[in-house]
């Protein structure tokens, strides 16, 4: 999630920069990037329902990231 997320970012700068970087296959994969938190978070939810101790900064984290 943190490297697709990162990716997402800098290919973003660049399109910023450089007009053929812009593309839909940009767009998707920003989206796949930030599709990943959800399921990030929807897997610690899921971990948590469990009843399976987490520390707390994991839980804040995930939801900042959303």
């Amino acid at each position: 999630m943190i490297v697709g997320n990162g990716l997402a970012g800098v290919l973003a700068l660049l399109a910023h920069r450089f007009e053929p970087i812009r593309s839909k296959a940009l767009w998707w994969f920003i989206g796949v990037a930030e599709v990943s938190i959800f399921v990030q978070v929807g897997l610690g939810i899921a971990v948590v329902n469990s009843g399976r101790p987490i520390q707390q900064f994991h839980a804040f984290y995930g939801f900042v990231a959303i």
